[in-house]
């Protein structure tokens, strides 16, 4: 594995919960952990110390097996987060132990957690999205775009992408509808193409049809980060996509080991204007 560049090691400014807009920190980047197949090689335990993280949906079946997790986790799709609840309470009340500072989820994920819906370290993404930039059509909802957006209301302003392949097949051979957005694994997955482990799905869990098509020309997925980038671009977010096979073509791409000096150049451009 080669080495990467080291990010700063200054802490994001703090900022109160009722503030959307936190004075702009150039502190730790954040690293937006998606859950694509090109992920399949990169060592997070190594690469990612001392970048402030933020992983998603069932990815903690792998973060379960090499005994790291990320400070933040977030579920929007509410047919993930109520399949997969039983280990996001068990996330929850293991928060600290884990090392897990934040979850953020949707409404009706929220209220199935009983006690726990009240823990201090949850956050509803349903009461953010009337505020500021964080406001988004459910249609154009994603986990992945989102969770840049919430990184964006926690202080972050130098953001990577990882694992956002943006190349999902649509319907695997082992999933059945549900209901017009809404498949099922019926059966074990005998190769799943859109994760970089195996098992990150498994016979029952449900979950939205992917990047369903709302046109000719982009998918919802495109749609999405297009909406989320237009929206925090004003505030001073500079976000970099590290996965250079990336079919997401909205954001600059860049490798990983070339994200952080590749920040500082495009923040020098924008100073010089």
């Amino acid at each position: 594995m080669s080495t990467v560049c080291a990010p700063p090691d200054a802490p994001p400014s703090r900022q109160s919960r009722r503030d959307i807009c936190p004075p702009v920190s150039f502190g730790r980047p954040a690293v937006i952990i998606g859950n694509g197949p090109s992920l399949r090689e990169f060592d997070l335990k190594t690469n990612l110390r001392g970048y402030a993280t933020f992983g998603m949906n069932a990815a903690y079946k792998y973060w379960d097996a090499i005994g790291w997790y990320p400070e933040y986790y977030s579920c929007l799709d509410p047919a993930v987060g109520m399949s997969h609840i039983t280990p996001i309470k068990r996330m929850i009340k293991q928060a600290a132990r884990l090392g897990i500072q934040k979850f953020l989820l949707r409404d009706c994920v929220i209220k199935k957690l009983g006690s726990l819906k009240a823990h201090p370290a949850v956050d509803n993404f349903d009461t953010m999205q009337g505020r500021s930039f964080f406001k988004t059509p459910e249609r154009l909802i994603t986990t992945g775009s989102h969770t840049c957006a919430w990184a964006a209301t926690l202080g972050y302003r130098d953001i990577i992408l990882l694992g956002v392949d943006s190349r999902y097949v649509r319907k695997i051979k082992e999933a059945h509808p549900v209901d017009d957005l809404v498949l099922e694994i019926v059966e074990e997955p005998v190769d799943n193409p859109n994760y970089f482990f195996e098992g990150y799905q498994n016979k029952g869990d449900r979950y939205q049809i992917p990047t369903p098509q709302s046109g000719a020309d982009e998918s919802v997925h495109c749609l999405s980060w297009r909406h989320v980038c237009q929206n925090l671009k004003p505030i001073g977010v500079v976000i970099v996509n590290a996965t250079p096979l990336s079919q997401l073509e909205v954001i600059p791409k860049v490798s990983f080991n070339d994200a952080i000096p590749f920040i500082y150049t495009l923040r020098q451009q924008t100073t010089s204007l």
